[in-house]
């Protein structure tokens, strides 16, 4: 599909092979635009190209649709509306929209489109540096399965109309969520870059709000309050990973009271926790049911590349010292029945 973008551009017959296309991706890669090109060049040829693409498009069928604008820059809201309102008709079930993270025009996700005639067939849902207010216009997204928002201003209550979500990722401040029946709730990842305490929030809220979350992932920028006692248990969660961004953002905290999540999730059989090694080695030695505990020294990796996560080189540095730590004060201390993976940094890693 990139070869024919290149090979083609915006000709009538490469605009009428997307006629009848039931998945509709968008970036700049798969258009065979040149991403090393001005910024506000790129960002041209990005909507002139859609746009050709969607005039053209019937609009009818469509099961996929992904616009990812995050390498462009002032995207016209009007041209976004006009795009998805040829998009999302009856029986689309994938919905993508990445918004540019520096977009001066900010754009407000039209919810009336998610209407009950519209909405009902979506499964995944995906918005990054928008805004969404459901309003009355949202209809009731009874087969809605996965929400990611990234960025986006958004309240618990513009969730209530989604009943069934078994996957919620928010990277953003911790929230009140409220999910009308969040029984169905599996699956949370929350990420806080800016604010501190994420892990007191999901360590207080959380058992009430998905009592049958199965996976867990939390990022916190850093800790003021310590953790406190889980109220109530993570019945079924199997899979808990935590990483603290600063740790030295927060000298008062006492990472020991990471701790109440393990005696609040008794069926924890995997545990991932990024730095802190005097902490891996304590729940090592609380956690009796713990069969696979990971320790990551590096920065993770890249959304949208799946790369590595670049690092400078005092943070490869650092993260190496980590390595060596690992062997010389953790190792020795793994049970037999625990399976222990160290994810390191790679020559790749550094900027």
């Amino acid at each position: 599909m990139r070869d024919a973008a290149r090979a083609a551009g915006i000709s009538r017959q490469f605009r009428q092979s997307w006629k009848f296309y039931r998945r509709l991706i968008f970036d700049i890669e798969a258009l065979g635009i040149n991403e090393d090109g001005p910024v506000d060049e790129v960002t041209s040829d990005f909507i002139r190209i859609i746009d050709h693409i969607m005039q053209n498009h019937s609009g009818i069928g469509v099961k996929t649709f992904r616009l990812r604008a995050v390498d462009c820059y002032n995207v016209q809201p009007s041209y976004v509306d006009r795009w998805l309102q040829c998009a999302i008709t009856p029986g689309i079930e994938d919905f993508e929209l990445l918004m540019p993270w520096l977009n001066k025009l900010e754009y407000n996700f039209p919810s009336s489109l998610l209407s009950t005639e519209r909405g009902s067939s979506m499964k995944s849902f995906a918005l990054s540096d928008c805004t969404f207010h459901s309003a009355a216009g949202v209809g009731c997204l009874s087969n809605l399965r996965e929400v990611r928002l990234y960025s986006v201003h958004i309240t618990g209550e513009d969730l209530l109309s989604c009943y069934d979500i078994v996957r919620l990722k928010i990277p953003c401040r911790p929230i009140h969520i409220s999910l009308g029946h969040p029984t169905q709730l599996r699956h949370i990842e929350m990420l806080s870059l800016h604010d501190s305490n994420m892990l007191y929030s999901a360590s207080a809220k959380l058992p009430s709000i998905a009592p049958n979350l199965q996976t867990l992932f939390l990022t916190s920028n850093s800790e003021i309050a310590n953790t406190p006692m889980v109220h109530g248990k993570f019945i079924h969660l199997k899979y808990l990973e935590i990483a603290l961004i600063k740790p030295s953002s927060s000298p008062d905290y006492d990472f020991y009271s990471l701790d109440s999540f393990l005696d609040g999730s008794p069926a924890l059989d995997t545990f991932t926790l990024r730095s802190m090694i005097e902490l891996a080695k304590h729940i090592l030695e609380r956690a009796p049911s713990l069969e696979h505990i990971t320790l990551d020294t590096s920065r993770g990796r890249d959304d949208k590349s799946g790369n590595c996560a670049q690092m400078l080189q005092e943070e490869l540095v650092e993260a190496r010292r980590a390595r060596l730590a690992i062997g010389r004060h953790l190792e020795e201390h793994v049970p037999s029945t625990v399976s222990l993976k160290v994810v390191e940094s790679c020559s790749t890693c550094v900027y």
